[in-house]
């Protein structure tokens, strides 16, 4: 769907979109997005408060959207979510919503392990990106961090990355077998499935924000 990021293009039902046929609304992008109700008939009870919009403003347009079903929880006013510009989706909280995913799924193929592992950091995308300390509360993270549902990565699996000056986020598609392939091993970039290798099932993918173009030295 179209969007400003795949938060944006999810929670707002943006156009149905295809690599080919690109968005017409300026700023907007195709973002291959998560399970949604957009299509389902529905009828509207109320209208959102004014400071639930002004922190859905705010989150949007500093956090880089971070894209998916992540719950995570404003620190002054509860809120679930999944996280636009740091994407992901929403602001942090001083607890955690409990969750039943297991933390790690091991991938047989090539022995990366997939976490899910809740982390401190300034935001979602932040706190995944950079590999953040594991946590359960707030109180487990570094003051200026909070406790982070992140999407799924590859942190404990990968060399450790220590990134020259200050890392930038960015969100172009990649070629990926899956979101989390395409961004978890910054795989290269694409305009559409033509620039991926098909025979080994990749796709072109919008992915969540990420820091694949910054600099960085492994330990």
């Amino acid at each position: 769907r179209c969007g400003v990021t795949e938060i944006h293009a999810r929670t707002f039902c943006g156009s149905p979109c295809s690599w080919n046929n690109p968005c017409e609304v300026p700023g907007e992008t195709c973002h291959s997005v998560y399970s949604n109700w957009c299509g389902s008939q529905y009828t509207e009870i109320g209208s959102p408060n004014s400071s639930t919009l002004a922190t859905t403003t705010s989150s949007t347009t500093t956090e880089e959207p971070t894209t998916s079903a992540t719950t995570t929880v404003e620190k002054t006013t509860s809120s679930t979510t999944s996280s636009p510009e740091e994407d992901t989706t929403t602001a942090p909280s001083t607890t955690v919503p409990e969750t039943t995913t297991s933390s790690t799924t091991t991938l047989a193929s090539d022995e990366l392990v997939v976490s899910t592992d809740k982390r401190c950091g300034s935001s979602e995308a932040s706190a995944r990106g950079m590999c953040g300390e594991i946590c359960s509360t707030l109180s487990d993270c570094a003051w200026g961090e909070w406790c982070w549902s992140v999407h799924p990565n590859y942190c404990g699996s990968l060399p450790t990355k220590n990134f020259i000056g200050t890392p930038s986020l960015g969100a172009s598609p990649r070629c990926g077998t899956s979101e989390l392939d395409a961004r978890g091993l910054c795989k290269n970039k694409c305009i559409s499935s033509l620039d991926c290798d098909t025979a080994a099932g990749e796709m072109c993918l919008g992915v969540n924000w990420n820091y694949c173009d910054s600099p960085f030295v492994e330990e």
